[in-house]
């Protein structure tokens, strides 16, 4: 059995968000949840923080957790080490569990950052204590290595279901030699 490969939508995590008020003469316009990914995908930690407060200002702490799991997925689909640094430090707000999944997508963040090939927030993620023997809640049921292997911006076919883990050891070791 094959598995397809399976990529976020930034998009949807984001639609839930409070959109910016119309523009009014007194009032400048808000800054839009484009404009936070822009800065999440630059890894300006001062520049998102700053776009992130304004977004989940007034939420209650419950779903403002949630939203933080979000944006933590989206900085570690990014690789953007810096803004998750700022999300774990609590300079945006609720803190959220390393270990949740979000309820949208079924994966942790360490899932997000493994599917993404994103090494700095993978290295951050383990060294802050996420847990790699955690399968994600999605459907494919599968480790946060699994998914890296599987995601096909990695060079190396493996099939966690068909395959062995000889047979991984096997190509991996092949990578290293060339």
């Amino acid at each position: 059995m094959e598995l397809a490969p399976m990529s976020l939508d930034y998009t949807q995590i984001f639609d839930s968000w409070p959109q910016p008020p119309p523009h009014n003469l007194q009032q400048p316009p808000e800054p839009s949840v484009t404009a936070l990914m822009d800065s999440l995908r630059r890894d300006s930690k001062p520049e998102f923080v700053s776009r992130a407060k304004r977004v989940f200002l007034g939420q209650d702490s419950e779903r403002e957790r949630g939203e933080a799991l979000k944006l933590l997925a989206a900085c570690c689909g990014c690789d953007s080490v810096g803004c998750a640094s700022a999300i774990f430090n609590g300079d945006i707000g609720s803190v959220p569990y390393i270990n949740d999944a979000a309820e949208d997508t079924g994966l942790s963040p360490l899932h997000a950052a493994a599917e993404a090939n994103a090494p700095r927030c993978v290295e951050m993620l383990i060294k802050r204590r996420a847990r790699t023997d955690m399968r994600s809640k999605d459907g494919r049921a599968l480790l946060p290595l699994e998914l890296s292997l599987c995601s096909g911006s990695m060079d190396v076919t493996w099939d966690p279901s068909a395959d062995s883990l000889g047979d991984l050891i096997l190509l991996l070791g092949d990578k290293v030699k060339h």
